[in-house]
């Protein structure tokens, strides 16, 4: 009997989860895609076939209204994958750790001083009723200056801007938030893999878990 189960892939910018992905989906062909924001074109045809809203939370402050507007696509992602669960098991390209890490590493970054206030947030969102968190999340465990070698070598045009630290400083911040997170709110739903073993090895890893959904 098919058990429909909720995974994500995360890990920072260039750790390997666009081709994980792919082969789960070349692989199992009901799985539910949830696209990452990035591919302009397919998520925003997604965003307007699934018809989610991206307006701001009332309640976030004026100050930090583009993490309120993150936080409430993440919300209404969330509703979109319970729904999704009742015919399909799904698969998303990051989940709403990737938010949570962005909104802090910014403020780090940008020496905005509001840290105290993102965390606030984050235990908010963890505390509606909405929150539903992953059945198993992979994350692509990579060094940060292997990542950026990949990036470099595929030409990828990623680049952050009016930062005030490296790309090495800013991903590093946002790797360390997201492990500090895993570690004390979901250790038991992530997995960790070893982004610098070869793709078919982490495939098969983590197709040994998403396999036992259809079986």
């Amino acid at each position: 009997m098919q058990v429909n189960q909720y995974y994500s892939i995360e890990g920072i910018s260039g750790a390997g989860k666009s081709t994980l992905i792919s082969l789960l989906k070349d692989a199992h062909s009901d799985l539910f895609y949830y696209p990452q924001r990035k591919h302009e074109e397919e998520f925003e045809s997604f965003v307007e076939q699934q018809n989610i809203s991206l307006k701001p939370l009332e309640t976030a402050p004026a100050q930090n209204a583009k993490f309120g507007k993150f936080l409430a696509f993440e919300a209404d992602k969330l509703s979109l994958v319970d729904t999704a669960l009742s015919n399909h098991t799904v698969v998303s390209d990051r989940d709403y750790l990737s938010c949570f890490s962005a909104g802090y590493t910014h403020a780090v970054v940008k020496n905005t001083g509001n840290e105290r206030f993102i965390r606030n947030r984050i235990e908010w969102f963890r505390d509606q009723p909405f929150f539903r968190p992953p059945d198993t999340r992979f994350y692509l465990d990579l060094p940060v200056k292997e990542a950026i070698r990949r990036k470099t070598r595929r030409g990828d045009g990623e680049v952050l801007t009016n930062c005030q630290r490296s790309l090495v400083d800013y991903l590093q911040i946002q790797q360390d938030f997201e492990k500090q997170y895993i570690s004390e709110m979901e250790p038991e739903r992530t997995v960790y893999l070893n982004g610098l073993r070869a793709t078919d090895d982490l495939f098969r890893t983590a197709n040994q878990t998403v396999r036992g959904s259809f079986q």
